[in-house]
């Protein structure tokens, strides 16, 4: 009886074996599946994070794009207001340039005339005739002297320098009444 109570026991003790082994089984098949659901559902979140992620990016670029055309846009429109600006006021100095030429009442004669250019050549430190009417194109009307009077200086024949003999010539005659000088001058 001891025999069939010990085989008795150990078919309790195998039957609960056979039990935890099949439990054991189900457990780890479900814990298999349980994984591969696991592992799936982190791929769909790390799929939906990127997607999402694109979808943010792509966002961005598009307000990072809109931004920079209306930036283009106003400095478009600040550069048109620099330009017009500008534009005014070279209009401006002009108008004032060309009433300033208007408004001065100089001597007018030939002689006054050389005699002022022969002035701003010796002011200008002697330029050359081509530099020298570049400076004087810019000079106020009140400095008394135009490109024209530039010609009259007694320059030799390469517009390097004005000979200091003709103009002192020039200067003896044209202020002796009855010489050849200056017809506009005041010679009675």
């Amino acid at each position: 009886m001891l025999d069939a109570a010990k085989n008795g026991a150990n078919a309790n003790i195998v039957g609960k074996m056979a039990a935890l082994d099949e439990d054991f089984e189900t457990a780890s098949k479900e814990y298999d599946s349980s994984d591969e659901a696991m592992e799936n559902l982190v791929a769909a979140r790390v799929a939906n994070k990127r997607k999402e992620k694109k979808q943010q990016m792509s966002d961005e670029k598009l307000k990072f794009e809109r931004r920079n055309r209306e930036r283009e846009m106003r400095l478009a429109k600040a550069r048109e207001r620099i330009e017009k600006k500008k534009d005014e006021e070279a209009a401006k100095a002009e108008q004032e340039r060309l009433k300033a030429k208007e408004s001065v009442k100089l001597d007018m004669s030939k002689a006054a005339r050389v005699e002022r250019a022969y002035s701003w050549y010796s002011r200008m430190a002697m330029p050359t005739r081509d530099k020298m009417k570049e400076r004087v194109e810019f000079m106020p009307a009140s400095a008394g002297v135009t490109p024209d009077d530039v010609d009259l200086l007694p320059w030799n024949a390469r517009g390097t320098f004005v000979s200091v003999a003709a103009m002192m010539r020039m200067n003896r005659t044209s202020f002796q009444p009855g010489k050849d000088g200056d017809a506009d001058s005041d010679s009675d």
